[in-house]
């Protein structure tokens, strides 16, 4: 009977000794990531540069607005940038330029897709600071009116490709200087009418 209690501590004393071993293997291939992160960083130019120049450099990257409008796309600069390596992303999130302008399309329901466009919409943003926004919307605007509402007076240049115009036209764009409405007719609301409203008394361009 003792050899069996004997065998079963030998057990746990092994098993205890192999997590510990697996713990240290962990904290061993951390520390492995960790010095390529810095070699990497190392032998990166961006790195070596001032920030303000790495900035201009990114913001060079970008496609012009009108001919290739910025998309949320894991592929496309700006947010290419953030997943290249944790310099890169730091360069992009401190430069508010860069997310200046998107094209965005907003979700065609008021359920979870909804809220979570809209978020994904405002962290957008925030990351712009306190840029004037440059920005392109369509899909479903009814959805994210709240949204639009709040940043509307940041809005030098808005293009509006939606599905629908209910409720844009209690928003004022104190900031408008130039609007574009393309895809949408309704003899109910003619985009015409609401460039006067929507620019606060001026037309825009």
């Amino acid at each position: 009977m003792s050899s069996i209690i004997t065998i079963q501590n030998r057990i746990e004393e092994l098993s205890s000794a192999i997590e510990r071993q697996k713990q240290i293997l962990r904290d061993l291939e951390i520390s492995r990531s960790d010095a390529r992160r810095e070699l990497n960083a190392a032998r990166d130019p961006m790195g070596r540069l001032p920030v303000e120049i790495s900035s201009d450099i990114f913001m060079r990257s970008l496609p012009d607005y009108y001919s290739h409008p910025i998309t949320p796309s894991f592929y496309d600069a700006p947010v290419l940038f953030l997943r290249i390596c944790h310099l890169w992303s730091e360069i992009a999130l401190a430069t508010p330029s860069l997310w200046a302008e998107i094209c965005f399309d907003f979700d065609h329901d008021s359920g979870p897709n909804a809220t979570d466009s809209k978020n994904r919409l405002a962290r957008w943003i925030a990351r712009a600071g306190t840029f004037p926004l440059n920005l392109s919307l369509g899909g479903h605007l009814a959805s994210g009116v709240d949204i639009i509402q709040q940043y509307a007076h940041r809005m030098p240049t808005l293009d509006l490709r939606p599905s629908s115009l209910k409720g844009l036209g209690q928003i004022s764009f104190s900031s408008l200087l130039a609007l574009r409405i393309s895809g949408y007719t309704s003899p109910k609301n003619p985009p015409l009418r609401l460039h006067r409203h929507i620019a606060g008394g001026a037309t825009p361009r």
